[in-house]
């Protein structure tokens, strides 16, 4: 008997692993159990020595972490650099679409994806948002105007403090940019082309954009 907030007493049931379990609702737990595993179980397999670091993941050792150097100190982590997460799903994207472009904001990357064999649930951790594809047709200006943005925060003097979510991870597009002055300038932006080449991104031209519903 325990007493409560009014001096009386009552009865109390320690809950531990002593306690007993309902036969009914275990059986039906393994039961999901079991389905979960089918479902979230290996659907590839990546080569590389350690893992690809997802923005949260801080442990020791973990591989290709991207970094890069601003005017407050080096920033690492898919929010501020690419990082072969980022790559890795951006690719992904732009090759199931088949768009020109695929843009994958940092922020959707929670979690490290594995080296070996890859589940389903190491995606699904990486990638906990669950938002559908989207495909795009835009004009030069505005695609140009979303690569501006995506990296207008490194310029911020709380950029590796408080890192935003819209810095992006890209496919099918290379940029080139600098710090001056307190101000981020994009220099040069090429789109791959049909053969594999770069071409100079045109004002005057459209462009298939692939990226999350976010």
């Amino acid at each position: 008997l325990m007493p409560n907030a009014s001096g009386s007493t009552a009865d109390a049931t320690l809950l531990d692993c002593d306690a007993p379990s309902d036969a009914v609702v275990r059986s039906r737990l393994l039961d999901w159990h079991g389905l979960m595993d089918a479902q979230l179980g290996v659907v590839g397999y990546l080569d590389v020595d350690g893992a690809l670091a997802g923005e949260a993941d801080t442990s020791p050792g973990e591989a290709v972490r991207g970094c890069v150097s601003l005017p407050a100190g080096d920033a690492c982590g898919c929010y501020v650099a690419e990082c072969a997460a980022g790559n890795l799903v951006a690719d992904a994207v732009r090759s199931y679409s088949g768009s020109d472009v695929a843009l994958i904001n940092g922020g959707s990357f929670r979690q490290h994806i594995p080296g070996g064999a890859v589940e389903r649930r190491a995606l699904l951790q990486s990638l906990p948002f669950l938002n559908e594809l989207q495909t795009f047709v835009v004009s030069g200006v505005t695609l140009r105007a979303a690569l501006e943005n995506g990296l207008s925060n490194l310029a911020s003097h709380d950029a590796i403090t408080n890192p935003q979510g819209k810095f992006l991870q890209l496919s099918g597009v290379r940029v080139e940019w600098h710090i001056e002055d307190g101000a981020l300038q994009l220099v040069r932006a090429e789109v791959q082309a049909a053969d594999g080449g770069l071409q100079l991104l045109k004002d005057s031209l459209t462009y298939t954009v692939a990226t999350n519903s976010f």
